[in-house]
């Protein structure tokens, strides 16, 4: 039997009356959507202290069906991998869970739903009325993580990646994470320039070197930021983007920091259209040209033609030439680059699953 999760930390985290968390909420974003953004990273500590980054990273996130939460295990409850079917209540109202997408993931990933895990947890919690105030209509699937390891990180991000791509549905994957935490209260005095190497991994889409980093230090929400790079790996980013960073001793002078950083990892910008992938695609499927154009790319025969002279540029064709003496015409026949074709077929393998 499902519940609503209640709100544990409205009035703690972040104001409690509707009012005053819309207005807080407003001070920090600032919409400016950009719609290659597939995932992000976000600061999961009270507003006072880390609204101001996360805000910077939910004024460019664009619209989504669903935004997938991978949220820190802080409690110790639950399981490695929780993924919650609930609802969930703050005070601007309800967000509703995207059940038949959480539904899907775990049944990639061979596990129940639980909900034990983020009873009390707030790291994900702390980020929906950013997503309220900022977004439209959107569901989420709320992921807590306990235990990871680079395998576990990339075998949620594929789940997640095949579901969605299954149930047609655009997601937004957003990892709640805040970085080292250094200083008496945590037992540990680490210097917070091992941030800036944890970062520059990040940006690289070097999970294993990120998890590397993060072994010597105390980011808490390694594993879903591991799952973010991996996911975003599958569709097709190439790099990711700082937005802000700053540790809280910038907000109150103290022995104890906490680092924040906002994050946002892209689309590539395409080299090829749509429509010169699928030229591509139909002569891997052994398409010759001018005769089964029409048929099977239902395009004008220059437009083809162009598109032609184009991938053999880039280097993923090499053209012969042969005249036709029975339509008095000269036919265009294309040997595949099959290596460098192989290497296209996997930067945009998202289009490959839409042919």
């Amino acid at each position: 039997m499902l519940f609503m999760r209640k709100p544990v930390v409205s009035g703690k985290f972040y104001p409690a009356e509707k009012a005053e968390l819309i207005e807080e909420i407003k001070g920090f974003v600032k919409k400016n959507p950009n719609n290659k953004v597939i995932a992000g990273i976000v600061p999961h500590a009270g507003y006072t202290f880390s609204g101001k980054c996360a805000g910077k990273v939910y004024g460019l996130l664009p619209e989504a069906q669903t935004y997938v939460m991978a949220g820190t295990n802080h409690t110790g409850l639950g399981k490695e991998i929780s993924i919650s079917l609930e609802d969930f209540e703050t005070p601007l109202g309800i967000v509703k869970n995207d059940m038949q997408l959480g539904k899907e993931i775990l049944q990639e990933l061979g596990l129940q739903e639980d909900s034990q895990a983020h009873k009390y947890e707030h790291s994900i919690e702390v980020q929906l009325p950013f997503l309220q105030q900022s977004q439209k209509d959107f569901k989420i699937v709320p992921i807590i993580l306990a235990d990871y390891n680079l395998e576990i990180c990339k075998k949620l991000a594929k789940a997640i990646f095949k579901s969605s791509r299954k149930l047609k549905r655009k997601v937004i994957l957003l990892a709640s994470s805040d970085f080292t935490h250094s200083g008496p209260s945590y037992g540990a005095m680490i210097d917070m320039k091992i941030d800036k190497d944890a970062i520059n991994k990040i940006l690289k889409l070097d999970s294993k070197g990120f998890l590397d980093i993060a072994n010597k230090t105390t980011i808490c929400g390694a594993g879903a930021i591991c799952t973010v790079i991996e996911f975003s790996k599958f569709k097709g980013a190439k790099k990711a983007e700082l937005i802000n960073y700053y540790d809280s001793s910038s907000v109150f002078p103290s022995a104890d920091k906490v680092g924040y950083a906002g994050i946002i990892l892209k689309k590539k910008e395409s080299d090829l259209t749509r429509k010169e992938f699928k030229v591509l695609w139909q002569l891997e499927e052994g398409c010759n040209f001018p005769e089964e154009i029409e048929t099977f790319l239902k395009m004008p025969v220059n437009d083809t033609k162009k598109i032609f002279q184009k991938l053999e540029k880039m280097g993923l064709i090499k053209i012969t030439k042969k005249p036709d003496p029975r339509y008095n015409r000269e036919n265009w026949y294309a040997v595949l680059d099959r290596d460098k074709a192989k290497e296209v077929y996997e930067e945009y393998k998202e289009w490959v699953q839409d042919l």
